[in-house]
Order: C-alpha cells, then structure tokens, then sequence
C-alpha cells in the first residue's frame, strides 16, 4: 500500500521490502488562484491538502505537507494520483487527475495541480469540541472552538460563542476575545483563506476556552 512516514531524514513505506528493486519519485504542489488568471508563484499553495494515489490494485490517501508540496517513491507501473476536494462543484482542477507510467525518462516526474474557484460559494465551518477535563458543577471545564473556511472566498467576519451565565462562568481564552459581554463571547477575523488544512492558521482558527460550571448551591443564590 501507498504510505509515508517522515521522522527527520528517514522516510518508511511498504515498497522497501526489497531494496534490489528500483524506484521512481512523483512531486507535485498544489496552488489556489483564488484570482482566476492561472497558477502562478504569487498564488497560495495548499497545504495538507488530500489527494487519492492508485496503480490500479492497491489505493491510498497522501496529505500534501506543511509547504503544499509532496514527494512519494513508486515502483515500476501506471499510478494515477486524483485531488481530493470535500466541496468538488464549487472548485475547478487541472488537471483533474494525473496518470505516469514508469519506467520514463526522467526517472523523477513533477506534476502541479492548479485549483480555481467555480461560481461564489461562502461557507464556514465551526466546531465546538470538548476538552479534559469534563464539565462539573463547580469546576472548571475547556472547549476548543475551531472555524474552518471551506468555501471558495475570503472571509472575514466575527465569531459569537454564546453560553448561559446562570450555569456558566467565562475564565479566558487562548486567543484574546475582542469583546465579552451578557454571556456572549466575540472574536473578530479577517482573510480566512479558503482551502487550507485544518491545521494550517490561514485557513482554521481554533481557541482553547476555559469556563467554570457553577454549583447548584451558587446557581441558588442567582
């Protein structure tokens, strides 16, 4: 199967059972022109971003790393690698797909794939996760809120996390709220990208936020 494993200089994969036979390298990065004039070096590469690899048995997934760039070594055959998106209507890819061959002259392949919006289309995911330890009256508790842009503009806006004064208390936030007030918290933001890694700040934003859930006996003196 299609795998890599980075730790420092080494990479593992299941073709090194035998180190006699000969492998060839696939790169390519990925762009978004997120102006519609073409991918070029002003563009924005993508990082972590999901493609599916094949050689027509055996399939697997590759993440792009943290500069939107990938490398893999292959064996002799025909692999075609093909873009993941999560949202394929609103985006437009060249190529859509990409099939090699080797043996080929050269023995190492670089193949880019362009990404360009299709239309408008604004959409922003936001997730709140739970985090150890869990609520309890009378403790604290933290929740780890993430907005991802999985759309095809730039967004900027404000994020309201609301909650119930009468069971809750706010303490902090690991990104400075803009304002807290009446049991409402607000970050602003501005230039979310869309089609970034979830990891990638450019793209998601995430807060560790810490509360405390009041007793029953302080609920009774509200």
């Amino acid at each position: 199967m299609y795998a890599k494993i980075l730790y420092w200089a080494m990479e593992v994969n299941s073709y090194c059972s035998s180190l006699q036979r000969k492998f060839y390298i696939l790169k390519w990065k990925n762009t978004y022109d997120s102006d519609n004039n073409g991918c070029d070096n002003t563009d924005t590469n993508l990082v972590n971003f999901k493609y599916k690899i094949t050689n027509g048995t055996i399939s697997s997934s590759l993440i792009s790393n943290a500069t939107g760039n990938y490398s893999i070594p292959v064996q002799e055959g025909t692999h075609t690698i093909t873009p993941i998106l999560e949202y394929p209507k609103h985006f437009e890819v060249s190529p859509s797909s990409y099939t090699i061959t080797f043996p080929n002259t050269p023995d190492t392949i670089t193949q880019d794939f362009c990404i360009t919006p299709k239309g408008i289309f604004r959409q922003i995911n936001i997730a709140v996760i739970p985090l150890t330890p869990p609520a309890r009256p009378g403790f604290e508790a933290k929740y780890k809120i993430v907005w991802e842009n999985v759309g095809n503009q730039i967004e900027s806006g404000t994020l309201n996390f609301t909650y119930d004064e009468t069971l809750l208390d706010y303490i902090s936030a690991t990104q400075t709220a803009d304002q807290v007030a009446d049991g409402i918290v607000k970050w602003n933001f501005s230039n979310l990208l869309p089609l970034k890694s979830v990891k990638s700040p450019s793209r998601s934003k995430s807060i560790d936020l810490q509360t405390r859930q009041l007793s029953m006996q302080e609920i009774s003196y509200i």
